[in-house]
């Protein structure tokens, strides 16, 4: 690889840095379990706890405890779709912050 793409590169992996930084700044959110989540949730929201947790190499019970923590945060609100399984959405607040990224 020439020495532009190598600078090329770092350029996209110092942006993607900064939306992360701007995104956790914003919401408050520190632990990188929760900001796996937290992207998830950003790129398609109405997805159940169990994708979810499939996504990001978590178990339900893992779930169970860390969606509690994002809803009180005030960056994710769930809901029952189909019996007890739960889809996840980002709180306006949240959607707010995503929308400014995406520009």
């Amino acid at each position: 690889m020439d020495k532009t793409a190598d600078i090329k590169k770092t350029i996209k992996l110092q942006s993607v840095f900064d939306v992360i930084h701007d995104i956790r700044m914003a919401l408050g959110v520190t632990s990188v379990q929760h900001m796996e989540i937290l992207l998830q949730v950003m790129m398609e929201e109405g997805r159940s706890q169990i994708e979810i947790a499939r996504l990001v190499d978590m178990t339900a019970g893992q779930m169970a405890t860390t969606i509690p923590r994002l809803r009180d945060k005030g960056v994710i609100d769930d809901y029952p779709v189909k019996g007890r399984t739960k889809a996840v959405d980002l709180t306006p607040k949240a959607r707010r912050v995503r929308d400014n990224i995406k520009g």
